[in-house]
């Protein structure tokens, strides 16, 4: 889960990283108290999710606070890279002498937590970065030592900073790192980080991104929830969270869903598949309605939940049932979920299928079966045919469905 800045801000607080003063608005009053209560120059802030804003206008500076309504009616419900705005976080103004990047992550290729430290921040440091122009010090940081006050001194000098920098700054890094551990996250950054002419570090902005299987463990969390698309969920994406609540969450995830405009339904197995199999389907000339993926070895009852919040609308015309290799996931037992919500839905549109794994003949020659008893217009195959070829014989399919149909659009 991506948080807001504000939300962000509110966690770095809490573990002690300075944050400027600020007020979040979101209705016409939060407005007035703001205009009648703020004193002195201030930032006023979309809340999006996505990156840039002061590239695309979602920052204002304000000196005076009669003008924060002025910005609120320029911001308000409209549309900044994509996202409607709902909120704005007015925030005091600080002086800054010098802006510089962190961010703790975790590195895919050696699994382990990284820390990236650059003494030049901002809007830019990506293509400074990638030019060279700012020293970028990336650090691998053991999991069972954690980052030590010494270890952040050390890198803050790698990084160039100051002598009087080193200890002020170490202490930043070093909280930072303590909310990235006790909070779960993915990422926390940090940029800019600014550094005040009194010698201060203050965070500017707050990039939040929080490991949702950990929830769990965060029961206290009430963040509101959100997709990566900067929209409200749906109805049925809301549905498809609540798969995996209960007794069984531990069960394998089958709540990976969101809802598209096209009339391809797609049922994908694994992360890293379902993207590739989404772009041979555009390729292929296909649109899809969803996307959506189950893994961990789901339930029957879990895929069958999720089959139905894919399939129970209108306009589908083809179904994909597409995945990898799986290593544990039990192709009999997600195929029986999904036959359910077909015996239960009977669609006349085509239906692919493509999945080998354990307890594959099994499961295949059930959607064969069914096929045939039920008369479903569906071809099945296992790892024989690769996952991309099958997409454009799909496409194919229903075309000729919707040309039969009189479907033109």
């Amino acid at each position: 889960m991506k948080l807001y800045e504000f939300e962000g801000k509110e966690l770095y607080k809490k573990y002690g990283i300075p944050v400027p003063e600020s007020v979040v608005i979101s209705s016409e009053q939060d407005v007035q108290e703001a205009c009648s209560s703020w004193r002195g120059p201030a930032v006023v802030k979309a809340q999006i999710l996505a990156g840039k804003r002061k590239k695309s206008n979602g920052i204002a500076f304000v000196d005076e606070p009669s003008e924060i309504l002025k910005v609120w009616h320029e911001l308000y419900r409209k549309e900044v890279r994509d996202e409607i705005v709902e909120r704005l976080l007015v925030e005091q103004k600080v002086d800054i002498q010098q802006e510089s990047y962190v961010s703790i992550t975790y590195d895919t290729r050696t699994r382990g937590i990284v820390l990236l430290l650059s003494k030049a921040g901002g809007i830019d440091i990506e293509e400074m970065a990638e030019s060279k122009s700012a020293l970028l010090v990336r650090e691998p940081i053991s999991a069972r030592v954690g980052l030590q006050p010494w270890h952040a001194r050390e890198l803050a000098k790698r990084a160039g900073f100051e002598h009087e920098d080193l200890i002020p700054l170490s202490k930043v890094l070093c909280k930072l790192y303590e909310c990235f551990v006790e909070e779960d996250a993915r990422l926390v950054e940090i940029n800019p980080l600014a550094r005040t002419p009194e010698g201060d570090f203050v965070a500017l902005d707050a990039k939040v991104a929080l490991d949702d299987d950990a929830q769990v463990r965060h029961q206290e969390r009430e963040y509101s929830i959100r997709t990566s698309l900067g929209r409200p969920p749906t109805a049925k994406e809301l549905e498809a969270i609540r798969i995996d609540e209960g007794e069984d969450y531990y069960r394998g995830t089958a709540s990976k869903y969101i809802e598209l405009p096209g009339d391809i339904a797609t049922l994908f197995s694994g992360g890293g598949a379902s993207l590739i199999d989404m772009d041979a389907l555009i390729r292929a000339g296909g649109e899809p309605a969803n996307y959506t993926e189950y893994s961990g070895n789901p339930p029957r009852e879990k895929v069958a939940a999720l089959s139905k919040v894919v399939l129970d609308r209108a306009g589908i015309n083809g179904l994909w049932i597409v995945g990898g290799m799986a290593n544990f996931t039990r192709v009999d037992e997600t195929f029986a979920g999904i036959l359910d919500t077909l015996r239960e839905l009977q669609p006349a549109y085509p239906i692919m299928v493509r999945r080998p794994g354990p307890f594959e003949e099994e499961g295949l020659k059930a959607f064969r079966d069914a096929a045939k008893e039920h008369g479903w217009n569906v071809r099945v195959y296992g790892a024989e045919k690769s996952m991309t070829d099958t997409a454009g014989e799909l496409v194919e399919m229903v075309n000729a469905y919707k040309a039969e149909q009189g479907v033109t659009a």
